[in-house]
Parts: structure tokens; C-alpha cells; sequence
């Protein structure tokens, strides 16, 4: 599996791949209203490019045969937190910033080949 780090190259492939894979998974639990809505919304080229953009987020591609990934079979979006600034009681146990798995897909017809494990362990490695 090959697994890079998203750039402003990607962005139209994962807001695609993005669109894709939400709608695959909780399509059954939304209006089609409701979930065209969020999907425009959240999966745009602009909102894809300012999570880039924000520093505090990283979007991990794979594909089992572009090195270029500009054709994903899924995705993992990760971003550091910092758990002081949401409780200061909290530095105590967690006195340095953390990452935290926001997304992780695969396109339905993909998985089965450790795509997501691979990125899971590209996000610890």
C-alpha cells in the first residue's frame, strides 16, 4: 500500500474520494436533503484546501498502485489537539499536545486490503 501525505495536488481527488465514501457509509442515516447538504458543505474544494492550509490537520492517502495517490482508495485525516486548551486540569495527564484520528475510509469496493490498517499505523509510525 501506498500511503502520502495530501498537498494542494490532491485536493480535488480527495474531495471526490471524500464525497464517496461518506455518502457510502451514512447515507441510511439522513434526508437526502440533509446529507446533500452536509456533503456540500464539508467536502469542498475550498473546505478541503483550508484543512490543508490550517497546520493543525494531515490528510494521509493511499492506493495500492499510484505513487502519486492523485487516485485514493481512501483516506485518514488526523490533527493535533491540545487538550489544555479545552481543560486545564487536563495538562496534569496530558501535559503535551496529542493527534487524534478524525477520519479514516476507504472506498467500499477497496476494502478488504489493508488500506486502512496501513494508514492507521502510518498515522503512529
Amino acid at each position: 500500500m501506498i500511503i502520502v501525505q495530501a498537498t494542494s495536488q490532491h485536493v480535488p481527488a480527495l474531495a471526490k474520494m471524500a464525497k464517496e465514501t461518506y455518502v457510502e457509509n451514512f447515507a441510511h442515516y439522513y434526508t437526502a436533503e440533509k446529507l446533500e447538504a452536509h456533503v456540500a458543505k464539508q467536502y469542498t474544494h475550498q473546505q478541503i484546501q483550508a484543512d490543508l492550509d490550517n497546520g493543525d490537520q494531515v490528510h494521509l492517502l493511499c492506493n495500492d498502485t499510484d505513487p502519486g495517490a492523485l487516485n485514493p482508495i481512501g483516506f485518514c485525516q488526523i490533527r493535533c489537539k491540545d487538550p489544555r486548551q479545552a481543560s486545564p486540569e487536563l495538562s496534569v495527564e496530558y501535559p503535551e499536545p496529542c493527534w487524534e484520528i478524525r477520519r479514516c475510509y476507504v472506498l467500499r469496493g477497496n476494502q478488504g486490503k489493508n488500506a486502512g490498517k496501513d494508514r492507521v499505523a502510518a498515522c503512529f509510525g
